[in-house]
């Protein structure tokens, strides 16, 4: 499976009709594999830069980290709840899966690598619902996402990337940085 910055949206298209996947998301690529069941794939983001006249310009980057970065600060916030030892938050497990071969010694960067991630659809909460459930959040529910963000430097703790899930924890699903 090729995944490179530089892919262009056909190259990409054409990946998602010979895997049979689903995209599920409209700014990067997130897809679910149907023969990969509870599993989901998010390949990195093109990159789009402005230019003369300000009209948007590809911008081929060897040497982003963005989509790698998603399994970076997972791991991190995995150890800050586990240290911390909190009880409201939860973090999807996320994996790297390499791209090229040999598959050691490769530099952490996003034309290496796509990332796997627990698909959690079935246990996250509608927008509709989680904005309810925010609504009426705890102060310990609050406390423990300020401890996240003050400890892992996250900056987009959202409600549309902390939703709630059927069992009442918070999942943090997006854990991507610039």
């Amino acid at each position: 499976l090729q995944t490179k910055n530089t892919m262009s949206n056909a190259q990409r298209r054409k990946i998602v009709q010979k895997y049979s996947m689903q995209k599920i998301s409209g700014w990067n690529y997130v897809f679910k594999v149907p023969h990969i069941p509870g599993i989901i794939l998010k390949l990195g983001p093109i990159h789009w830069t402005n230019s003369y006249g300000g009209c948007a310009v590809r911008e081929d980057r060897d040497d982003s980290m963005k989509n790698v970065s998603r399994v970076v600060y997972q791991q991190r916030i995995k150890a800050i709840i586990r240290d911390k030892n909190l009880k409201h938050v939860r973090v999807p497990q996320k994996y790297l899966y390499p791209t090229r071969k040999p598959h050691t010694n490769l530099k952490l960067l996003d034309k290496n690598f796509i990332v796997l991630a627990e698909d959690l659809s079935d246990r996250l909460l509608s927008s509709e619902d989680n904005l309810e459930r925010y609504r009426g959040i705890t102060k310990e529910q609050l406390e423990e996402l300020r401890i996240i963000a003050r400890e892992a430097y996250l900056a987009d703790l959202t409600i549309g990337n902390c939703i709630f899930g059927n069992d009442g924890k918070i999942y943090l699903i997006d854990t991507e940085q610039e």
